[in-house]
């Protein structure tokens, strides 16, 4: 995922069929404006990623709202605290019985869900191209298909908001670099 307004796919593992399609549109790099919106497949219902300010600010916590048809269904935030593991918590909100918290690698995509009474609920994980887990969270590459994000999840969180908080996450990631 990068600057260069590409689009995404997301696929069933299982069945290898599409669920979701991601598009990141840039507003503005200089100023680091996007806009994300997921359709979901195949009822092509549309849902947007609205950052508070419009603007990723590389070194603060932010706010995002996912919404549909102008209606925040779920939130989520940042906090990146500096050189620790960042933490993105999803609030309670809509169906979602808890809060969580993903730990987020320093300077990569991977890490562990968590739901607020510790129970872990979902892992993203990145690898790059030939395999290697631990180099794409040493080096986060922004060139198309250099590196595979999977989603593992046992449900408890709809998939729309983990691949939110993933494009987002990855979107932040491009334009801060840690």
């Amino acid at each position: 995922m990068s600057w260069s307004n590409q689009d995404f796919e997301v696929f069933d593992n299982k069945t290898q069929s599409k669920v979701m399609r991601i598009e990141t549109k840039v507003k503005n790099q200089f100023q680091m404006r996007f806009a994300l919106e997921l359709t979901l497949l195949p009822s092509q219902e549309k849902l947007g990623v609205m950052v508070n300010g419009r603007t990723v600010w590389c070194g603060f916590a932010q706010s995002y709202k996912i919404m549909k048809n102008d209606t925040d269904i779920y939130q989520f935030k940042v906090d990146p605290r500096g050189l620790l593991v960042d933490r993105w918590y999803i609030k309670k909100s809509g169906n979602l019985t808890h809060s969580y918290t993903w730990k987020r690698h320093f300077t990569g995509l991977a890490g562990v869900v968590e739901r607020d009474d510790k129970r872990r609920v979902a892992y993203l994980e990145a690898k790059t191209w030939w395999g290697s887990e631990t180099w794409a969270n040493v080096a986060h590459d922004t060139r198309p298909h250099a590196t595979e994000y999977t989603i593992i999840t046992n449900g408890d969180i709809p998939l729309t908001v983990l691949v939110a908080l993933y494009t987002s996450a990855a979107v932040r990631l491009d334009s801060c670099g840690w």
